[in-house]
């Protein structure tokens, strides 16, 4: 075989006559064949009345009768039975047929007037390849698309049948069809199929190219040989996009990053997407792909969804805690949610023991810290949120916002409480007689002078 369509096998259908008789004014329309190309059908009151052939011999149900199935044969109209072979040890064939109509009454150019093929195993044959009805055929080639395919060494057998589908209504007058049927082949096309990764970060890119051999399969290579793709074996290279998850190509162009996809899957991502429930598979194909037959070259779009970030808020010994304890942020944005936070507080209690008397003891100081913003390390580092209830990320924090405050840091984060410790003035002491002064310790134990404290003491 070449790569031109060629006729593999053609048959005279011949000269048919069909002469239909009808006798009332109601009906009940039944589906028919018969081997008699030249008969009279009388139907009534819902049922064949008389069948006659035009000798005017009455016919037998054996000769008519309403169609249950493509399999008895003794009840066509008119069929006539292909083989087609694939004798090539290399190449996949779609078949493709040509009616060619040399003449037709106008009488059988309607919708009850039909033809199927058939595929089977020369004996019976049971799937329908095609379909359809004379109401557009046109004298000269009729073009039939079918969707099948010979692999190398091995053949396919046809059935073709012409019948009245007595379900349809029909009043016919005398006709006749002049026709025939020729079944071509044609090479299965190699396609290529365009995966647009739809802003991936430069360098994760991933493939760019797969190829479909039209009703064979999807392929890595050009040459549709040796790569085949399946849900389990040969994935594509996934790309990449800094901030986002790959949720797989799909057959219509993203409108959004939320996680919900336009149109069908045809290549899973490392995510399930938004209302998918089946298992997901990155970088195989689905079994949509498996079921889709492309005749032209096609694109498919990557689907993201913009991945989130917390930001945990470490308040860094807070005497009372931050409210939430980590922000969400998305990548490329600078929105915090929540927006508002209770602020963490930082509190020293200084309690007085007197360890004397004649001296009046003062109430307990309490010293707060300062709050100067979070940071992006306990120490060192840089400002990244403000100290404030809607606290706002700093620009170009490095490796984490840049110059407009958007988020570009591609994982978690940990903010870090930086405090500033106040001093408190602890109160004078007088005792005639004595010299006094502040001691930190207990009564009993060592002492030392208070100094600049960051915790709770007591002084003596």
């Amino acid at each position: 075989m070449d790569n031109n369509k060629r006729k593999i096998f053609g048959s005279i259908l011949g000269l048919i006559i069909f002469i239909i008789s009808i006798a009332s004014l109601t009906f009940a329309f039944y589906r028919w064949r018969s081997l008699n190309t030249d008969v009279i059908v009388g139907v009534h009151d819902g049922g064949i009345k008389y069948v006659y052939s035009n000798n005017n011999n009455l016919l037998t149900s054996d000769t008519l009768a309403p169609v249950t199935n493509y399999n008895t044969v003794s009840n066509s109209i008119l069929y006539t039975d292909y083989t087609a072979t694939n004798i090539t040890t290399s190449d996949s064939y779609k078949m493709t047929a040509i009616m060619h109509i040399n003449s037709i009454s106008s009488s059988l150019q309607t919708n009850s007037f039909k033809w199927v093929l058939l595929e089977g195993d020369g004996t019976t044959y049971t799937t329908v390849v095609k379909e359809g009805n004379f109401a557009n055929a046109t004298v000269g080639d009729n073009n039939i698309d079918l969707d099948t395919y010979i692999t190398p060494g091995t053949n396919k057998k046809y059935r073709f049948i012409m019948y009245i589908d007595g379900n349809v209504p029909n009043n016919p007058s005398s006709g006749s069809i002049d026709a025939e049927l020729e079944l071509c082949d044609q090479v299965v096309p190699i396609i290529p199929i365009t995966l647009n990764n739809n802003n991936a970060t430069a360098g994760q890119e991933g493939t760019g190219t797969i190829y479909l051999r039209y009703g064979i399969g999807v392929y890595k290579d050009s040459g549709a040989a040796t790569t085949k793709m399946t849900s389990t074996e040969n994935p594509i290279t996934t790309p990449g996009r800094d901030g986002y998850l790959f949720l797989g190509y799909y057959d219509q162009a993203q409108t959004n990053t939320n996680g919900t996809c336009s149109g069908t899957r045809l290549i899973d991502g490392e995510e399930k997407p938004t209302g998918v429930t089946d298992n997901i598979n990155n970088g195989h194909i689905t079994s949509n792909f498996t079921n889709t037959k492309y005749t032209e070259a096609k694109t498919l779009y990557a689907c993201w969804k913009i991945n989130s970030f917390n930001i945990v808020l470490n308040d860094n010994g807070a005497t009372t805690a931050v409210s939430p304890t980590s922000l969400k942020v998305i990548h490329g944005e600078n929105t915090l949610t929540p927006n508002t936070i209770t602020l963490p507080k930082k509190e020293f209690t200084i309690s007085y023991n007197m360890n004397s008397t004649g001296i009046t003891k003062p109430n307990n100081s309490t010293v707060t810290s300062t709050l100067e913003g979070w940071y992006t390390a306990n120490s060192g580092g840089s400002k990244l949120l403000t100290n404030t209830t809607t606290p706002t990320l700093q620009a170009n924090v490095s490796d984490y916002t840049d110059a407009n405050g958007k988020w570009i840091r591609t994982s978690n984060a940990t903010a870090y409480a930086r405090w500033t410790y106040n001093t408190a003035t602890l109160p004078a002491l007088s005792k005639t007689g004595y010299t006094c002064k502040w001691a930190k310790g207990s009564a009993s134990g060592a002492q030392s002078d208070p100094g600049s404290q960051t915790e709770q003491i007591t002084a003596n």
